[in-house]
């Protein structure tokens, strides 16, 4: 009888015993068939394009499923560290293109092969990257596909992708003029090459100036400057902006605007605004972190670099301390830092809300994503009346 028992018992056990694998085997199962759907984000190196390769980084971490902080970074760079994302676990992936950019088609166009991926965000403004978009949405028409700013012309694009955000350079240029007259310009000298001039998004904002100008009755002076396409020709053209800007406050006092056409000039122009209190309503790259900390000595560490409230009240401390505070303007964020992650959040909305196109190219859409993400004014208008998935954007300003 006992042993009766004792094999019934057994065979309960091995009954359960068998149960229980096949439960521990059924959540195996439904874990492996839980696909993570990705958004991959598309940069240049850091070292080409330093705000849009953060960007990436950023949406990478805050996507991110684990709390490890992603390795790959400038400083990894300057270690000689192979320049790849590496991939953690998460819905974002970031990748670095190839220079060459037959290579950086080819690459793009790669990612429709694997099928967990929902959602590519291009955040370059490299010319010639059509192609890989075309193929996309031909082999994968249900990725998801954002620009943040791009070379392309908006009826070309707007074809092949879902959306594409991009700066508003004529409002800026208008935006620009309007604050400085209201911080007390009665001049508006601008700087550029032939160079610049042939860059049409460049040529938009001067265009807008000068129309600005003429309608606020601010006198506008354009100076040409020399070419800086070397390093020889950037030392000269600096030289040539600090000579230059002493004879336009000799000439018509401290009551000028100054704004150069890049970046290249952004740093001589704010430092002799410090020295020679004239105004800059805004430098030529919107960025806190840009322009502004080198000319006046801020020096940021990597944390604070990425804290622009912090940074924007570091800024206008320095202008209280130098006696030229309501002479300084600026963004309270860097524009083309915000176009890459803005771009991210809302591809991934797509993917895992099943958003429309038509839902994410409605402006006040955009407009109440970015007040409530980051807690910015923006404004965003088409490209032209016949396309709406083509947004431009255009974010307050501030006074220092």
């Amino acid at each position: 009888m006992s042993k009766k028992i004792i094999a019934f018992m057994m065979s309960i056990c091995l009954v359960v015993g068998l149960s229980g694998c096949n439960l521990v085997e059924d959540k195996k199962s439904e874990k492996k068939k839980e696909k993570v759907l990705k958004v991959v984000v598309a940069t240049e190196a850091f070292d080409e394009a330093e705000k849009e390769y953060r960007a990436a980084k950023n949406m990478v971490k805050e996507y991110s499923k684990n709390d490890e902080e992603d390795e790959d970074s400038s400083d990894n760079k300057k270690e000689g560290k192979k320049e790849e994302a590496q991939e953690v676990e998460g819905s974002v992936i970031h990748i670095v293109l190839p220079k060459n950019t037959d290579e950086a088609n080819k690459k793009i166009v790669k990612l429709s092969k694997d099928e967990d991926i929902r959602g590519i965000v291009l955040a370059t403004d490299r010319p010639g990257m059509l192609p890989a978009l075309k193929q996309i949405r031909e082999k994968r028409p249900d990725i998801v596909t954002v620009c943040a700013s791009t070379p392309e012309e908006p009826a070309k694009i707007s074809e092949w992708v879902d959306l594409c955000i991009d700066t508003n350079m004529s409002e800026i240029g208008e935006n620009i003029v309007t604050l400085s007259k209201e911080l007390g310009a009665k001049t508006f000298i601008y700087y550029s090459s032939k160079s610049d001039l042939a860059d049409e998004k460049i040529n938009n904002r001067r265009n807008k100036i000068k129309e600005t100008c003429k309608n606020e009755n601010v006198k506008f002076i354009e100076v040409l400057t020399p070419e800086y396409l070397t390093e020889k020709g950037k030392s000269d053209m600096q030289k040539f902006l600090e000579e230059d800007i002493q004879k336009k406050v000799d000439q018509y006092g401290k009551d000028i605007n100054i704004l150069g056409a890049s970046d290249s000039m952004d740093e001589i122009i704010i430092k002799n605004a410090i020295k020679l209190k004239y105004i800059v309503a805004q430098q030529s790259n919107p960025s806190p972190v840009d322009g502004y900390p080198a000319a006046m000595g801020i020096k940021l560490s990597k944390k604070d670099s990425q804290n622009f409230s912090k940074v924007n009240d570091m800024i206008s401390e320095k202008a209280k301390e130098k006696g030229i505070s309501n002479r300084l303007g600026g963004v309270p964020m860097p524009t083309s830092l915000l176009l890459t992650e803005l771009s991210v959040h809302i591809a991934v909305q797509m993917v895992e809300e099943d958003l429309t196109q038509e839902d994410v190219s409605d402006p006040d859409y955009l407009e109440k994503f970015a007040e409530e993400k980051y807690g910015i004014g923006a404004i965003f208008e088409k490209a032209n009346e016949e396309i709406d998935n083509y947004q431009l954007m255009t974010i307050e300003q501030i006074i220092y």
